[in-house]
């Protein structure tokens, strides 16, 4: 569930300088905005398989990004775009430290209950 938000706020963040119509003279920052939104995708659909669901460490990383890079590098009142950056942030943190599997039972449980021949409390 995580890896799904996280994958639809970094397409949101590659297509937010078409919305938030970034200038066109500071390609920086378009540049920014897709590569980190495509990228921020890229891991979440690798932190959904379990061989690399380690992945979601460096979403985590990118949120950290996001929030203090937009803090350092605008005054305030923040423009629209450094707002959109710190709220993707937050929210990747979010949905970042939640593990891949966190709506099933511990693991635990779920052997208790496969086994078989045992009942269900």
């Amino acid at each position: 569930m995580g890896n799904l938000v996280n994958l639809m706020l970094g397409l949101w963040l590659a297509v937010s300088p078409f919305i938030f119509r970034f200038p066109e003279d500071v390609t920086v920052w378009w540049t920014h905005d897709i590569a980190v939104g495509l990228g921020i995708a890229i891991f979440s659909c690798f932190a959904a398989w379990r061989p690399t669901e380690h992945a979601r460490f460096i979403v985590l990383l990118i949120a950290v990004w996001l929030v203090l890079g937009s803090l350092a590098l605008f005054d305030h009142p923040r423009p629209p775009m450094a707002q959109n950056r710190i709220l993707l942030g937050w929210l990747l943190a979010m949905f970042g430290v939640l593990p891949r599997e966190v709506f099933r039972p511990p693991e635990g449980w779920r052997s208790r209950v496969d086994e078989p021949g045992r009942e269900r409390r």
